[in-house]
């Protein structure tokens, strides 16, 4: 998930204004930043996130929230597409303003979410085309379908697993620690469970860190891109669940403690 932090401009009602015109919007206005949608299409569920700069797009993720399906990147660009062509779509988009910086925390931590200059062409060029009803919509249902609402409040199944006792006990017994290490800062802890990640062989595998700060508890799940799909914070007694703390603590430094462990698939599931 793109995970750095912004402003809110607004939220759309994607029954009214359309995704495509959304998208259109923010390249119009130059936009920097991210449009963040959870809507519902053709019997489908998506969480959409296309993030721009200076009003290119830059970086673009599909999940389907039924089956918890992740696509990055060009793939992404191929999901859209056929939900921005459906007729009949529902759901809101969150328009987030964010500075460069921001965007630039994105792209390392969402790598394979950047888009080659063929993808961005593409999708400007669909965008512009629905929105000026120069394309039609396909005589079929899309391959994915979408579904979306505001962004903070509906996640992906993986998104809640390290809010979850009975999981957070099934990672502890099933997974296999592969590394444990100290860093002086929680950033340099992320990167190394990034490439850790990476790494791994096995089909389905995910990798959990567990970073233990002075004051404060981190865990983070990576998909074997090495994207961030799950992350809690717990501190004073409380559990945060959500994206926005691995943001939060990026610039934490001092003595930490992380433990990465390999994940089988089956850990998992229901």
């Amino acid at each position: 998930m793109l995970i750095s932090r912004g402003r809110t401009v607004k939220i759309e009602d994607l029954g009214k204004a359309p995704l495509a015109r959304v998208l259109s919007e923010c390249m119009a206005s130059r936009l920097t930043g991210r449009v963040d949608a959870v809507l519902t299409t053709e019997g489908e569920r998506y969480r959409i996130q296309v993030e721009f700069l200076g009003g290119e797009p830059r970086l673009a993720l599909t999940i389907n929230l039924r089956t918890g399906d992740a696509y990055y990147g060009s793939e992404a660009v191929k999901m859209i597409k056929g939900v921005i062509t459906t007729r009949e779509c529902t759901g809101y988009a969150e328009v987030i303003e964010l500075s460069e910086g921001k965007v630039a925390i994105d792209c390392r931590y969402a790598r394979n979410a950047q888009l080659p200059e063929d993808s961005v062409k593409e999708l400007t060029e669909l965008v512009e085309a629905v929105s000026a009803g120069r394309a039609e919509a396909p005589p079929h249902p899309p391959e994915a379908g979408p579904t979306l609402t505001p962004p903070e409040r509906v996640v992906v199944k993986l998104s809640t697993v390290l809010c979850d006792l009975l999981k957070l006990v099934k990672l502890a017994t099933e997974g296999r620690v592969i590394e444990a290490r100290n860093f002086s800062s929680v950033a340099e802890a992320l990167e190394a469970g990034r490439a850790l990640a990476r790494s791994l062989k096995g089909e389905g595998e995910m990798l959990y860190a567990a970073l233990s700060l002075r004051d404060a508890r981190l865990r983070v799940l990576y998909d074997r891109s090495g994207n961030v799909v799950s992350a809690s914070l717990e501190r004073s007694g409380e559990v945060v669940c959500g994206f926005d703390v691995v943001d939060e603590l990026q610039g934490v430094k001092g003595g930490v403690r992380a433990v990465y462990s390999s994940i089988p698939k089956h850990a998992l599931q229901e």
